[in-house]
């Protein structure tokens, strides 16, 4: 039987997928199959896996499945998929995305609390640990940007569709395609519409909801090249 979380994360993405773009290529990743027989509005078992699965598939890059990536370097080069990951400017710190046009956050992830200051985007609810100061994701994205990661200051957290669009059903345990994405992102920047003190967030595969005062994996996300 399928759990309460995994209905309310079929729930969301149904909606989701269908009301919001993903990235400036407006495309949607193939996830593989998920093992509860859902493909949540991907190609699952068609499209650009099958295409794959049968060498018809030409890739810019590399990645399993209809996935094609690309490693970015810090000084926001591209590089080889061989290039370590590390702190030199040639080694590799960001991952591009040639299907939905997204590059992610690879150096520097972290887990932290959500938090977000802005009422327009927030739900209703801060996040954060109550009555303390700014904290968790928001200083977070302003740490990251400072930095000029891979040569930009333009991150963000991504919306829930956005992380939905790295899970990889075929690679369940690890949540999202782990040779590109060593670290899983787990939180979205998409608030919970029906708890406040709730946001979307991955979890194994899935989009569930989680209390904005707990920690999970932040990783961030820009639009292009």
């Amino acid at each position: 039987m399928r759990s309460a979380l995994h209905l309310a994360g079929l729930s969301f993405f149904a909606l989701a997928t269908h009301t919001h773009a993903v990235g400036p290529n407006n495309t949607l990743n193939d996830t593989g199959w998920d093992y509860y027989g859902a493909t949540f509005d991907q190609d699952g078992r068609f499209g650009r896996d099958a295409a794959a699965d049968a060498g018809r598939l030409p890739k810019a890059g590399e990645g399993p499945a209809g996935f094609d990536f690309i490693k970015v370097a810090r000084n926001g080069s591209f590089v080889p998929s061989t290039t370590p990951l590390g702190t030199d400017p040639t080694d590799w710190a960001c991952t591009y995305d040639n299907v939905t046009g997204l590059m992610w956050q690879v150096f520097g992830t972290t887990s932290t609390n959500w938090y977000n200051s802005n009422t327009a985007t927030n739900g209703g609810a801060t996040g954060g640990c109550g009555g303390c100061a700014r904290s968790g994701t928001e200083v977070f994205v302003e740490s990251i940007n400072a930095a000029g990661l891979c040569g930009h200051n333009d991150w963000r957290m991504p919306t829930a569709k956005e992380v939905m669009s790295v899970a990889d059903f075929n690679n369940y345990d690890a949540g999202s395609v782990s040779q590109w994405l060593p670290s899983a992102p787990g939180w979205s920047s998409t608030p919970s519409a029906s708890d406040p003190a709730a946001a979307w967030r991955l979890f194994g595969a899935r989009m569930t909801q989680y209390g904005k005062s707990g920690a999970q994996s932040t990783v961030l996300v820009r639009d292009g090249r």
